[in-house]
């Protein structure tokens, strides 16, 4: 391969290894699983639970529960205070499990519709915007100036070095 080819193709996987990753956690979010190890059964206090936690636009929720035996019940604010499903938004009724993405930020109701609800199987939840990033500053400080000679090529190269060992290339 030239020289060129070479470089650009070092470059392509240290681009790929470094943003790709970054990438996928701004679009995936993070994976609530609904009562963390005690999962959507009766008798857990999924006030205490959600609190603990905080969800976000993007964020993904996971029912994990008995097949056959709860359901999951999306209902507005009225329904939920009376544990009932008379006007559900969603229900989801089979297997053993279900995922649902919060798209939208606002308060989000769910509560079992086979009579757990009045034991507890209930979680509302509030939706926010992911937070925007602190800014970069400016290089104003000579820490932070620009590169210049050998350090200018430097740096680069070990960048790419560092993304190709991340990548699990061996650098001898």
């Amino acid at each position: 391969m030239r020289p060129v080819h070479t470089f650009l193709a070092l470059l392509s996987v240290a681009l790929s290894c470094t943003i790709t990753p970054i990438w996928s956690l701004v679009a995936i979010g993070k994976v609530h699983e609904v009562g963390g190890h005690e999962h959507w059964a009766p008798n857990v206090d999924y006030t205490v639970w959600s609190t603990h936690e905080r969800f976000y636009r993007g964020d993904w929720l996971v029912f994990r529960f008995r097949k056959g035996m709860y359901d999951v019940v999306q209902v507005n604010e009225t329904d939920y205070d009376r544990c009932s499903a008379d006007h559900p938004i969603l229900v989801w009724n089979g297997g053993n499990s279900y995922a649902t993405q919060l798209n939208e930020t606002g308060r989000y109701y769910y509560i079992c519709s086979r009579g757990y609800c009045w034991e507890g199987m209930k979680v509302a939840l509030v939706v926010e915007n992911r937070p925007t990033p602190a800014p970069v500053p400016s290089p104003s400080s000579p820490a932070s100036a620009p590169l210049r000679g050998t350090s200018a090529i430097v740096a680069p190269i070990l960048a790419v070095a560092c993304a190709l060992t991340n990548a699990g290339f061996a650098l001898a």
